[in-house]
């Protein structure tokens, strides 16, 4: 579905770096890095919204490029955390605009959408508060019935069972065979609605691993320097000096180190790498 190898973006004070990830159809992966890790940034390089210095990005097996991007772009979806819409239009308007813009815009499914999240088709954009605004997106996006969804913290300032429903149609969504990238700050939702997660750490891929795989088999270790130097680190994830020891998470247990090891969820993790010391 999306394939990316060695994409390199340079910035003044700051590099986007992925070596290789791919996003495979009919699951949803949960994007997570603190502010400034490059979520946005990348979903801008992929979606060719910014230049590249280097990299190969393919979306269904294609690269993204003049002569077929109309083709892809009526495939994929996007939604910001912030509304790119024109506001002095009414909602109505807006379908309009979409239907000859989408091959494929289901107007039946857009009204039963923004009926279900309450919202009123002759309003002005303008007017909407910033979670009906980010409903509206969401509406919109998805009466094009796109293959590949890419959502950037499209769930923030929505109520709870807003979300909950959201999250439980995307769920379904994948499992008639499409692909959502959803990147959000909450961490319990991502870990247990999405089927993989994609850590970013500096414009980096920390760590893409399915849920259960990290939920099952990550360990958390505390080392002397001594012990570190003897252990393999084939299965080594991240490791820091913390209260003159070498805190570790490994992708499975070490041999021979039985009962110093930690079970860790995703959070955990998340707090070690940003250096909150709560484990």
């Amino acid at each position: 579905m999306l394939r990316i190898c060695n994409l390199n973006k340079n910035y003044k004070n700051f590099k986007l770096s992925i070596e290789d990830l791919y996003f495979e159809s009919g699951k949803m992966y949960g994007l997570i890095g603190e502010n400034g890790s490059g979520k946005t940034t990348f979903f801008k390089t992929v979606l060719g919204l910014e230049n590249v210095d280097s990299g190969d990005i393919k979306i269904f097996d294609k690269k993204l490029e003049e002569k077929n991007k109309v083709d892809i772009f009526n495939k994929i979806g996007i939604a910001w955390d912030y509304s790119t819409l024109p506001e002095e239009l009414k909602i109505c308007e807006m379908s309009k605009v979409m239907e000859r813009m989408y091959k494929n815009w289901d107007q039946v499914k857009f009204e039963k959408l923004i009926n279900n999240f309450g919202i009123n088709k002759n309003d002005k954009i303008k007017n909407l508060s910033r979670g009906n605004s980010n409903k509206l997106m969401f509406s919109l996006i998805i009466s094009y019935n796109p293959k590949l969804l890419f959502l950037d913290e499209i769930l923030a300032n929505i109520d709870f069972t807003t979300r909950k429903n959201i999250l439980c149609f995307l769920k379904e969504y994948t499992e008639r065979g499409n692909t959502v990238i959803l990147s959000s700050h909450n961490i319990d939702e991502l870990s247990k609605y999405c089927d993989n997660i994609v850590i970013l750490k500096d414009g980096r891929t920390l760590i893409k691993d399915k849920v259960s795989n990290i939920k099952n088999n990550y360990q958390y270790y505390e080392l002397s320097e001594n012990e570190f130097n003897k252990i393999s680190k084939e299965n080594l994830i991240f490791k820091k000096i913390k209260n003159n020891k070498i805190c570790l998470i490994t992708m499975r247990a070490l041999e021979g180190f039985d009962g110093r090891s930690k079970e860790i969820e995703i959070e955990d993790i998340l707090d070690l790498i940003n250096e909150k010391g709560l484990l």
